[in-house]
């Protein structure tokens, strides 16, 4: 049983508690797993998915971890690590001081991932943690958690962070022990082991075997590997298949528990991480890994959501990490003050040990690729990213002081460099064309805010201050920031019945009226009508009138639906539109 100080499963933080009446509406419709009480028991609430059924069920679904808490006592009398049963065997361990803190527990939850917290209004001095797991009866060898004192994100960016270790893989673990050594043989202050156990669905092991198939990762890829990844050059490198929060499992209620996603002007940089996690795990085992890395972040470290943007696990699959929008710049917690207009990327396995399989480059070349090519960037080139310009596909240790992503993983870096630059070398699209011939990031439309893509039957790229569509039929047209393209994204852009624009945004008397043609309607804009949208025959029929410049003047309203067809109101008058007999009314007022 746990002690009274221990926490299975930290209280959801109480900003939580305010957003319970939004929520509500949504668990009406998804049958989430209530998170365990204080107690080590888990209870479910009525109505709620068991565990039992939620582990059974084959299609995606959350699933809720057991977290576990424990405090780790610091030493009354300073020991070497002698004083700790095999630790003296390191080599080492005492070189940065004595024992400071430890704890032996041999009756906890199954867990299947180990991490060590302490208060973030303490210092660690020269720390170093130790830890070791018991599965089946007998106790694994001792393992360094690494801890980063730069990894942390800011105070400004996540709630209140608990600063940690790596976390370890460790599946099937039943008892943990943990030893502490810091350089002044004290310990920080709250110091605790923390035990998670994901949870388990069937639908893992399917989730993970589609995305392989979606990606052409064969299996005698994996089964046998090679030197080097062979990856075709595509014309257009679009998104690669990636594994959704919703079908790896995640908890809606572990992530944003502080505010909405925080977005960055444009993507500027790559960062490149490894999870610092075991590098033996199945692939069935990838997504629970991904969810006890998120429940880490977010109930024991006290994070707003995963740090990384996305997670590549060595069988070639790519999870999206923070939410907030795979396309688009979301700000992350990987890399301090290095996390605006820069993308994530974390391998996951430790690289200090391993090389990154073939498998795993295939799909950063891809990944990687897709983000950079459609903000029309290559894998080489440099950029400023808030104190210091740094290479556009860069480690973590670039940015910070830390061995991150890995020996193996940075000595990477140049040929994925070279490779992504070659994935995207195809790339010539009529916007990209577009956008060079105007200046670029130097233009007016600025830098590219979310890349380029296929959209429908063209493709679309969001700038900074415009939208830009190509489509055979239509050519380019600028859709600038404004009351013309809010409406055309309140109608879900080019998914509505208006389509591709067939102009930019035209203005007329002294830019106090705005017009946009679309392939099956226009939008009329002015500061005292708002912006509306007309089609079909009731268009036709005001633009034979003199459109706006005819008595009818602009539209205030929207076409409202009536008993016989439909109705408009003008600033001069009304139309009205008799669908069975096809013929429109004018009413002048």
């Amino acid at each position: 049983m746990p002690s009274r100080r221990e926490n299975v499963v930290r209280p959801l933080p109480s900003t939580l508690v305010t957003r319970a009446v939004a929520l509500a509406m949504f668990a009406l419709v998804v049958a989430m797993i209530d998170l365990p009480s204080h107690s080590a028991a888990a209870t479910v609430p009525p109505g709620a998915m068991s565990a039992r059924a939620a582990a059974a069920s084959t299609a995606p679904h959350p699933v809720a971890p057991v977290i576990s808490n424990a405090p780790i006592p610091q030493v009354r009398t300073n020991r070497a690590a002698a004083g700790v049963d095999g630790l003296s065997n390191i080599s080492g361990t005492s070189a940065r001081g004595p024992l400071a803190a430890h704890v032996v527990r041999t009756g906890t939850h199954d867990f299947q991932l180990v991490g060590v917290t302490w208060s973030s209004t303490s210092t660690a001095d020269g720390i170093m943690v130790y830890a070791r797991t018991r599965t089946a009866g007998a106790w694994s060898g001792w393992a360094r958690l690494g801890y980063d004192p730069t990894d942390a994100p800011s105070a400004k960016t996540e709630r209140s962070a608990r600063p940690g270790t790596d976390p370890l893989w460790v599946p099937g673990a039943t008892g943990v022990e943990v030893a502490v050594f810091t350089t002044n043989g004290r310990a920080p202050h709250d110091l605790q082991v923390a035990t998670i156990d994901p949870g388990s669905s069937a639908a893992d092991a399917q989730v993970v075997e589609a995305s392989r198939r979606a990606n052409g990762v064969s299996a005698a890829v994996l089964a046998k590997g090679s030197a080097s990844a062979n990856v075709a050059t595509p014309g257009f490198p679009g998104m690669p298949s990636i594994i959704t929060r919703a079908q790896w499992g995640a908890d809606p209620r572990l992530g944003d528990a502080c505010w909405a996603p925080k977005y960055g002007t444009a993507l500027k940089a790559v960062i490149i991480h490894h999870t610092v996690t075991s590098n033996t795990y199945t692939a069935a085992q990838s997504p629970a890994i991904v969810r006890s890395i998120y429940a880490y972040h977010t109930q024991t470290q006290g994070w707003c959501d995963i740090a990384y943007n996305f997670l590549v696990d060595k069988y070639g699959n790519i999870f999206e990490g923070r939410r907030g929008g795979m396309r688009r710049p979301v700000r992350g917690a990987h890399s301090g003050n290095y996390n605006v207009n820069t993308t994530g990327i974390s391998m996951m396995g430790n690289f200090d040990l391993v090389q990154p399989s073939t498998a795993m480059k295939t799909a950063l070349i891809k990944l990687v690729g897709w983000r950079v090519g459609t903000a029309y960037e290559s894998g080489y080139g440099r950029t400023f990213i808030y104190d210091r310009t740094i290479t556009r596909i860069s480690g973590h240790r670039d940015v910070m002081s830390t061995a991150c992503p890995g020996t193996y993983g940075y000595a990477y870096l140049p040929t994925l460099r070279a490779a992504v630059t070659t994935y995207v070398s195809r790339m010539n699209t009529a916007i990209e064309r577009a956008w060079r011939a105007r200046g670029a990031q130097k233009s007016s439309l600025g830098l590219v805010r979310v890349g380029e893509q296929e959209n429908g039957t063209g493709h679309m790229t969001v700038f900074q201050t415009a939208r830009m569509y190509s489509s055979k039929d239509t050519g380019v047209r600028t859709l600038v920031n404004g009351p013309v393209l809010t409406r055309f994204l309140h109608g879900r852009e080019i998914l509505h019945d208006l389509g591709y624009p067939r102009t930019n945004v035209l203005r007329f008397n002294n830019g106090t009226v705005q017009l946009a043609r679309f392939v099956k309607g226009n939008i009329y804009y002015s500061h005292s009508t708002g912006a509306h949208v007309l089609t079909g025959p009731m268009l036709a029929k005001y633009w034979s009138l003199g459109s706006f410049e005819g008595r009818l003047g602009l539209p205030t309203s929207e076409m409202v639906a009536t008993s016989t067809g439909s109705l408009v109101r003008f600033h001069g008058g009304s139309m009205t539109y008799n669908k069975a007999t096809g013929a429109i009314t004018v009413t002048y007022s």
